[in-house]
């Protein structure tokens, strides 16, 4: 009598869960290598925000302040800042909006801004007043609906890790696709 071979032998077995057992390993070290990227990407998260207090009631003087705010965990590095006003986007922030207008309301105004804030980079819990007056309440209460309701400021920023956001004084932070190539 002949004796039949199993194709099943403890040898063959033990080889199939040697390489289960290898493929199972290989999944669980990429997803944990992707876990800990997102994880190191959460760690340095900037979080901007706009905030345009204005301070009445001091007699005979208002001060109005334009503020981007960087609540989140990492620096934020500022990649673009412009403003739309009337249809119209001026670029590199409020030195050219302003000066832009001979007549315009905003010119006889004595205002303190940054002239170009593109490539700044905001720490994590810091505050940079982007412009700022302190002038009669009138004066600050028009700055501040001017820049509330007539004009959007709008920044793009990004993260150490190239992740980009867009936030303007009208909108919160998103997260957006962004290529600084593209004009």
């Amino acid at each position: 009598m002949e004796k039949k071979t199993s194709a099943w032998s403890t040898d063959r077995i033990m080889a199939i869960c040697a390489i289960v057992t290898s493929v199972l390993s290989i999944s669980i070290c990429i997803y944990q290598t992707h876990l800990t990227l997102k994880e190191q990407k959460a760690s340095v998260w900037p979080h901007l925000h706009i905030a345009q207090p204005a301070f009445w009631g001091i007699p005979g003087k208002s001060k109005y302040a334009f503020n981007i705010v960087n609540d989140g965990i990492g620096p934020a590095i500022i990649v673009k800042c412009g403003i739309y006003y009337k249809g119209i986007y001026y670029e590199k922030g409020v030195e050219k909006f302003i000066n832009t207008f001979e007549n315009s309301v905003l010119k006889d105004r004595p205002l303190n801004f940054y002239g170009n804030i593109e490539q700044m980079v905001v720490s994590s819990g810091n505050v940079i007043e982007f412009l700022s007056s302190s002038f009669p309440e009138k004066d600050a209460q028009f700055l501040h609906n001017f820049f509330y309701n007539e004009a959007t400021v709008e920044i793009i920023y990004k993260s150490v890790y190239d992740e980009y956001w867009r936030v303007t004084s009208k909108h919160r932070a998103e997260k957006i696709d962004y290529s600084e190539d593209t004009p």
